[in-house]
């Protein structure tokens, strides 16, 4: 068993953080990192005093989780409490009886990354390039390669949902799903920040079927009343959107449009498409990188590259020398990178684990099979983080 009670000696050095934990937790639970195993997340208090919460928190595992999703953090009335600042009590996220445990733990993420304010905003993302995730609704229909060991419809497997393939019926959520970024608008207003929001990490905005139009446009209300936020759509259906949205050639500013290029044919079939959509910003999401991708003659176009490697299970390695390629790429056109993560494989030099699956990236270089996490995001020793810059700014 990987969680233990939170006593005021459980972790060290932050001993006041766990005894001020424990005392918001007398009958809850939180995870040990030095008990912790492959089938928990590990909640890791590094230090007491944190300007903005009793600890900060790196939240890590080789299941993906950001929480413990089956011990929670609970107050004695029942409800899951978040970390506020010391001796507040901190700020109560949801009655642990109104949603499921994975629900939970997908909105409570904190990317350590961010900066100390964002983090008491950016409550239901682990995705590093985002602030917010929202899902108008659950499902899709692969279409190209990059769908093949698709996460989302992995994850909707896991929490007993079949809304994959056309046949399948989509999940819709209720009101109080739809209030939330209304929440996170009147909050970036307040803090005079521009949290992005990711749209939709578990659906394709632009599949083209009628029974989800009402809800799109629904979605499209929702963005003009949240002029605060920055709404970033990612699609494998570019050649869709035109039609499907309202907006003509005069888009909203905080409309943010993205395709995902894994190869060159993709690249080649969906960039053009990309390239003619009038939206404040224009970005592809490389990942996972299936293989090399020149942006040619559609540099000028976009305005920012996230790539990445392919975890989870059936991993396929990405050559090393294709990001590198990017990067190149990027930096002669003056695009801003994003090196999201190498995924479950990364290179082979410096690793030393003697038992750790090894295979030959298509460009020679030995890959080793290690994890997301051991893997890493760091590039040639850098981490890539770069954003980019509105072109209606």
């Amino acid at each position: 068993m990987a969680c233990r009670k939170a006593s005021s000696d459980t972790w060290g050095r932050g001993s006041q953080a766990a005894s001020s934990w424990s005392q918001l937790n007398r009958t809850g639970y939180v995870c040990d990192p030095r008990l912790s195993s492959s089938r928990h997340a590990e909640r890791r208090i590094v230090g007491a005093d944190h300007p903005y919460a009793a600890a900060k928190s790196e939240i890590a595992g080789p299941c993906g989780r950001r929480w413990c999703a089956c011990r929670l953090p609970t107050r004695s009335d029942g409800r899951v409490a978040r970390l506020g600042p010391q001796g507040d009590g901190g700020e109560i996220l949801e009655r642990s009886t109104q949603r499921t445990y994975q629900e939970l733990a997908l909105c409570s993420g904190v990317s350590y990354r961010q900066s100390d304010r964002e983090r008491l905003v950016a409550k239901n993302s682990r995705i590093e390039w985002t602030t917010h995730t929202f899902n108008p609704w659950w499902g899709c229909v692969k279409v190209s390669p990059a769908c093949k060991h698709c996460y989302a419809e992995s994850w909707a497997k896991r929490v007993g949902k079949d809304v994959w393939g056309i046949g399948a019926e989509r999940r819709f959520f209720g009101d109080k799903h739809w209030a939330e970024p209304l929440r996170w608008n009147t909050a970036a207003a307040a803090e005079g920040e521009r949290p992005r929001v990711f749209c939709a990490s578990m659906a394709d905005v632009f599949e083209d079927r009628r029974d989800l139009d009402q809800w799109r446009d629904r979605l499209w209300g929702l963005i003009a009343a949240t002029p605060n936020l920055d709404w970033l759509l990612l699609t494998k259906r570019p050649d869709l959107v035109s039609r499907l949205t309202p907006w003509g050639d005069d888009w909203p500013s905080n409309v943010w449009i993205g395709t995902t290029v894994e190869d060159q044919d993709w690249a080649d079939e969906r960039l053009p498409e990309l390239a003619v959509l009038p939206a404040a910003v224009r970005f592809i999401s490389a990942e996972p990188l299936l293989g090399p991708v020149d942006l040619g003659r559609w540099a000028h176009a976009i305005d920012w590259v996230i790539t990445g490697g392919e975890s989870g299970p059936k991993a396929r390695p990405t050559s090393p020398s294709w990001f590198r390629s990017l990067l190149n790429q990027c930096m002669a056109a003056d695009i801003p990178f994003h090196f999201k993560q190498w995924g479950d494989w990364a290179p082979g030099q410096g690793i030393n684990l003697a038992k750790a699956r090894a295979a030959p990236a298509e460009d020679g270089t030995t890959m080793l099979r290690v994890g997301k996490k051991v893997a890493g995001r760091h590039f040639d020793g850098i981490t890539w983080d770069g954003l980019p810059r509105s072109r209606s700014a």
